[in-house]
């Protein structure tokens, strides 16, 4: 039987009011997303997190250097997969949660475990690096 994966809640020190933030540019936008994710049937969760970008934001964050920092980061902790940069032209908050939504929604599996595998090559994790016991 497949375990069913809810987000519990989406939080971004950059921004304040998810849903309801209007970026001063729709072009230029680049915050990293905390995720609480865990099994809906179960209490308790994990944070997950990734980056929001739009093309152009990316281009012009740390002049054009954050695409490096994140390949670096990337090349120094070994469960940060591709996904965890979500590039998205236009902006829209919508559209960003359908894709997080999505995401997690392919990683539900047979155990916590084997979802948690996916979540982890989708997503930077919180416990990167550390030994994950039950």
């Amino acid at each position: 039987m497949t375990i069913v994966l809810k987000i519990r809640s989406c939080y971004s020190p950059d921004v304040d009011d998810l849903p309801g933030w209007v970026p001063a540019s729709v072009d230029e936008v680049y915050y990293p997303l905390e995720m609480e994710i865990g099994e809906a049937d179960r209490s308790g969760a994990h944070v997950f997190g990734l980056m929001i970008a739009t093309p152009q934001g990316l281009a012009k964050h740390h002049r054009g250097r954050a695409l490096q920092a994140f390949r670096n980061n990337q090349a120094r902790t070994p469960g940060m997969g591709r996904k965890a940069l979500l590039v998205i032209a236009p902006y829209r908050w919508t559209a960003v949660r359908e894709r997080i939504d999505q995401q997690v929604q392919d990683c539900q599996r047979e155990s916590w475990e084997a979802s948690l595998a996916c979540l982890r090559e989708a997503f930077f994790w919180e416990y990167e690096g550390v030994a994950y016991r039950r």
